[in-house]
């Protein structure tokens, strides 16, 4: 284990009821580590609309549980990197650096458990109900994918990615529900993005973007989406013009048309 020095920290609080009430509280993290345990010194992370939503949503699933602090007041959960400062576990060595969730603070203190080459857990108490994606953490030193020019691009992306993966995982599982067409609303959020590009790679049939803007940034994605269709001028189910209709599909699931729908916010 490290130096036994009392490390001086700083968390980024928000008041949970009201995200104009931010304050940064010092802390200082206890000066020794108990068995299986590691500090990280939170290096950089994004902070983006998702995170927000983590807010928004906090309180319905669990994103402020992730990292507890004062009552009535959040620390929000970002994506980031950070390095192992002080470790009291064998197979992870200080200098460490890791891909993961993290709080906004300088330092995180974690329970590191099912360690392999490739990452390991959190397994303190509080995580313990969450997902393994939610408490993992990537060492760097084992991904083959991980350029550390390209850590910004990484930190925005991979999350959303990840979720966009997991849709065309289970669009494509489900033998695409029987569409021949797919309509992406919130067409500019990176989920939409990242799926019109998984979607576009099965050649399955076109893929519609909706958008509330002017759609620039969905134009420069013109080879992934075959139309960009602002919400004012979307069609309706009369019309069969961008959602065109299908005799063939199954009106027991209100479906009368060879669209899928997957809305984004993020």
């Amino acid at each position: 284990m490290g130096a036994a020095d009392t490390t001086n920290a700083v968390d980024f609080m928000v008041k949970r009821d009201d995200w104009r009430q931010c304050r940064f509280i010092p802390q200082a993290v206890e000066s020794e580590l108990q068995v299986g345990q590691v500090l990280f010194r939170v290096d950089r992370f994004a902070f983006t609309a998702n995170n927000i939503s983590y807010a928004l949503a906090g309180d319905m699933l669990g994103y402020w549980r992730f990292f507890p602090t004062a009552e009535g007041w959040g620390r929000l959960p970002v994506m980031g990197f950070g390095d192992v400062i002080r470790s009291n576990h064998i197979a992870v060595p200080e200098g460490e650096r890791v891909f993961g969730f993290f709080p906004m603070s300088t330092h995180l203190v974690v329970q590191a458990d099912r360690v392999s080459p490739q990452q390991f857990v959190d397994a303190s108490p509080h995580r313990g109900e969450f997902a393994p994606v939610y408490r993992q953490y990537s060492r760097v030193s084992g991904d083959p994918l991980y350029e550390a020019q390209y850590e910004d691009q990484f930190m925005l992306l991979w999350g959303l990615f990840l979720t966009s993966f997991l849709v065309d995982d289970l669009v494509a599982e489900n033998g695409f529900f029987g569409a021949r067409s797919f309509v992406l609303a919130s067409a500019s959020s990176k989920t939409a993005i990242a799926l019109a590009f998984l979607l576009s790679e099965r050649s399955r049939g076109r893929v519609i973007g909706l958008t509330s803007g002017d759609g620039e940034v969905v134009n420069a994605l013109h080879h992934q989406l075959g139309d960009n269709v602002k919400y004012s001028r979307t069609p309706s189910r009369a019309s069969g013009t961008a959602i065109r209709p299908d005799p063939h599909a199954s009106s027991s699931v209100g479906r009368p048309w060879s669209a899928a729908y997957f809305a984004s916010s993020r």
